[in-house]
């Protein structure tokens, strides 16, 4: 007789609570080594919340878990669990989208660097490729999380926790991985999991897709109301058991086929939606008819072109030929039209229809202000009365209006989704994946909802779907699409799955798929090709280095505009090493200002700080004679400790960043006017002082090697150094940076206290530079230091805020302004050349971003 294998993980009484709600109570779980534990529940029902207590995101009130026999801390989860060989892969995927994918990758386990502790970037992209073909696909390390689609994401997310797993230490869980993809790629995935489980590694897997569940799992753990209502093999429950366990409602042999609900198709004719030989990127001469009252279902692979269509029709990408009519008349060509003509449109990322920040009253009544408003205005009994229907109709939990929908499960924050358009009179509806990440009961009431709208008011529904047995159930023409055309069509119920899966998996024709990725827009005439171009690839180079550099070109053409106009003035060293020198402190500062804004936090008291230190510096020196040395170190201290209580205040107890830095700012300034008591201190000022800012280093000005060699500094860090990598991902997402387990709090903590060092540096350097200080001066470089970092951040790596970015803007603002003096303007031209430099700069990258998508 074969002994029963070990336990791998062990979680008992696990409690946790939300204010009044009861996420968790008392939950057990129990996964042995080589088997898989299907974790299932309706959406609510505490899966989500049991998986991230593991990740150490949720800390739970009570329970213990044990992972392969050893204690794991409650308190200390996220980096006990990380190092015994825990594995995630969470429902919202906690990617960093701002980042690369060898970022996300490498956040997770690691980064791998040389003998100096610095990141090895070749080496690292090259793992990255190696991770990312464990899920079978293929691309670039570099590029952006942001610039994939919803299923590449998904596999990126699988391949980072799939990163080097080891069956003897490891436990993997996943929660609803396969949602995002479709059944094709689920499948592959299915089957590289058995593969593990065979190796021997235990698996946690989360999901609602039932046939995943029976294809894949040895044990069940079912959860209701955050309960745990059965835990055991998988082996003594049939479907119906297992559906009855997870509803609580539905019995044994009732039928789960939407069309044998008694709902039967709408008898009218009308022609809501046609297209006609659409062409687009994806899209070949498509043409179909959608009917007032009928639900059409659109499926296919990836690459099918099926999101494109429901994006082509709503207005949110323009098609290159053909018609689309909706009501007769051409489709709108944005968003807001398509609205005011009747048409809603829900897309395949429910974070892109959702305001996660906000109430579920504010996301549900944001599509019918203008119906619920009153003559005076918004009427908050029926914004609430609105609510209230939607939550009860959709039976969203919890059933609070005042809930935020970041907070809701994935199913719930779905509902919340449809809610905000069923509550419209539409004429036509586009759903993209709207099931996914729904439990199979909350299924079939969306379902049945919208289809009684359908029945009972005509509502036409476009719904573009990847879950085959679902359009079965519930369509009433299906369509099938491949390589941008549409390959095979099923016009009345009831339709044959294995049919539509046979047609839907049928092998394209290769050169189709090349002809595709080439030129899809249109089908290829008879003429013989053309031979292939390079304009496109220089174009796109051009545009490229032009978003990348388009700042520092900026201030090459701007010093050669000046010199023309006054050659014997500006372009001489005395006027460079004048500007050189006087935007050092400015540069200081506004390094200090990026520095928050990297990790999306804003300091309004870098300013204010350079004041103090300004003052404390030459005062220490002015009235007590302090050596040189220990004034610069004990004004950079006082910086540091008042930056360090501010990220103390912002970090840990949870105050805005806009007030804690805003009442810091206020207070150093009112010290700083006591300590000169309102005067300018400039006596008995030592020459070894003064020679910090006056002086040269080969030829030149000391300040301006002081802002290099801290521009280096910070540049290397935040490249080279695995820190600098977690505050960008801190600042792309601090929920999914909490996710992989980085120390966020303690990191906002030192930025914020590096911020006010380098701020205190501004300030020790003006004041060495002109030989006095003045409670008066350096908080007015405020606006421009932030003006200096937004500028910024439209070039050398564009879209993020950066250090070499925002120096370069501090000294095109600082050439610029000069160049205007010697021009002879009247000194209120000043800040009006500030923001004419700031909006064109702007501008300039926005056109270069738009240029770089349609030649990529």
């Amino acid at each position: 007789m074969n002994a029963s294998p070990p336990i791998a993980l062990e979680i008992a009484g696990a409690t946790k609570r939300f204010g009044n709600t009861l996420a968790l109570d008392g939950v057990n779980l129990t996964v042995a080594q080589g088997t898989v534990c299907a974790l299932v529940g309706a959406n609510g029902s505490g899966k989500s919340t049991l998986i991230r207590a593991l990740a150490g995101y949720h800390l739970l009130d009570d329970g213990v878990v044990h992972l392969h026999g050893q204690p794991l801390n409650l308190n200390r989860m996220a980096e006990q669990g990380k190092a015994a060989g825990l594995r995630f892969v969470h429902q919202d995927l906690a990617l960093i989208p701002t980042l690369s994918i060898t970022d996300n990758l490498a956040l997770e386990r690691g980064y791998l660097v040389d003998a100096f502790g610095s990141i090895a970037w070749r080496r690292e992209e090259e793992r990255v490729r190696q991770e990312l073909a464990t899920v079978g696909v293929t691309m670039a390390p570099r590029e952006r999380v942001l610039d994939l689609g919803p299923v590449d994401r998904a596999l990126v997310a699988i391949a980072r926790a799939m990163d080097h797993l080891n069956s003897a230490r490891n436990l993997l869980v996943l929660d609803e991985p396969t949602a995002r993809l479709p059944q094709s790629e689920a499948n592959k995935l299915i089957d590289r999991l058995q593969a593990f489980k065979r190796r021997g590694l235990p698996i946690v897997y989360v999901t609602h897709r039932l046939d995943e569940v029976f294809r894949l799992a040895d044990t069940v753990t079912v959860l209701r109301d955050g309960r745990e209502v059965y835990a055991g093999p998988l082996s003594q429950l049939d479907r119906d058991d297992l559906r009855w366990l997870i509803t609580g409602a539905a019995k044994k042999g009732q039928s789960w086929t939407g069309h044998d609900l008694g709902a039967e198709p709408a008898a009218g004719t009308d022609t809501v939606l046609e297209l006609k030989n659409v062409c687009s990127r994806r899209l070949s001469e498509v043409s179909f008819k959608l009917r007032r009252g009928e639900i059409l279902g659109v499926t296919g692979l990836i690459g099918s072109g099926r999101s494109e269509l429901g994006r082509i029709v709503y207005g949110l990408q323009p098609h290159a030929d053909g018609e689309v009519l909706v009501g007769g008349r051409p489709a709108a060509t944005d968003p807001a039209e398509s609205k005011a003509r009747r048409i809603g449109y829900i897309p395949q990322d429910r974070r892109s229809g959702l305001f996660p920040g906000l109430s579920v009253l504010e996301n549900v009544t944001v599509t019918a202000a203008d119906r619920l408003k009153e003559w005076y205005g918004l009427s908050s009994q029926r914004l609430l009365n609105a609510t209230a229907s939607v939550i009860r109709s959709l039976q969203i939990k919890p059933d609070d209006p005042r809930a935020a929908v970041g907070v809701l499960s994935g199913g719930n924050q779905q509902k919340v989704a449809l809610g905000k358009w069923l509550q419209l009179p539409l004429d036509l509806l586009i759903l993209d994946e709207p099931t996914q990440a729904i439990d199979i009961g909350a299924k079939q009431d969306l379902m049945l909802t919208i289809q009684k709208r359908a029945r009972a008011e005509g509502l036409a529904v476009l719904w573009l779907e990847s879950d085959i047995e679902e359009l079965v159930r519930y369509a009433d023409r299906i369509i099938v699409m491949s390589a941008g055309r549409i390959s095979a069509e099923f016009a009345q119920p009831p339709f044959d799955l294995a049919q539509v899966l046979a047609e839907a998996y049928r092998m394209v024709d290769p050169i189709a798929d090349e002809k595709e990725d080439i030129a899809p827009v249109r089908k290829p005439s008879a003429e013989a090709a053309p031979q292939k171009s390079t304009a496109p690839s220089v174009l796109s180079r051009g545009w490229s280095l032009l978003h990348n550099y388009g700042l520092l070109l900026a201030l090459l053409l701007l010093a050669g505009a000046f010199s023309a106009l006054r050659p014997d003035t500006f372009p001489t060293l005395a006027n460079l090493g004048s500007i050189l020198t006087g935007s050092a402190a400015l540069a200081m500062i506004a390094i200090g200002v990026t520095l928050p804004l990297i990790v999306q936090q804003f300091d309004l008291s870098p300013g204010f700080m350079a004041t103090l230190a300004s003052l404390l510096v030459v005062g220490f020196q002015s009235f007590d004679r302090t050596p040189v040395w220990l004034s610069i170190c004990i004004s950079l201290a006082v910086c540091a400790a008042v930056g360090f209580v501010n990220g103390i205040l912002v970090a840990y107890a949870r105050l805005s960043c806009l007030v804690v830095t805003l009442a810091s700012g206020s207070l150093l300034f009112g010290a700083a006017e006591i300590y000169s008591n309102g005067a300018t201190i400039y006596q008995n000022i030592p020459k070894a002082f003064l020679a910090i800012g006056q002086s040269r280093l080969a030829g030149i000005p000391l300040p301006f090697v002081y802002v290099v060699i801290v521009a280096l500094l910070m540049w290397y860090v935040l490249e080279y150094r695995p820190l600098g990598r977690y505050l960008y991902a801190i600042g792309g997402g601090e929920e999914g940076a909490r996710l992989v387990g980085i120390k966020v709090d303690r990191l906002v903590v030192l930025v914020f206290t590096a911020s006010a060092v380098m701020a205190g540096l501004g300030g020790v350097v003006q004041s060495a530079r002109v030989g006095s200080a003045n409670a008066s001066i350096l908080q007015t470089l405020l606006l421009p230091a932030f003006t200096a970092a937004f500028l910024g951040a439209t070039s050398i790596r564009p879209g993020q805020y950066n250090i070499w970015g925002t120096v370069i803007a501090v000294y095109l603002v600082g050439m610029g302004t000069t160049g205007i003096f010697m021009l002879g303007a009247s000194s209120y031209v000043e800040p009006i050349f500030d923001g004419a430099i700031l909006l064109v700069a702007i501008a300039l990258a926005k056109l270069s971003a738009r240029r770089l998508s349609q030649t990529r």
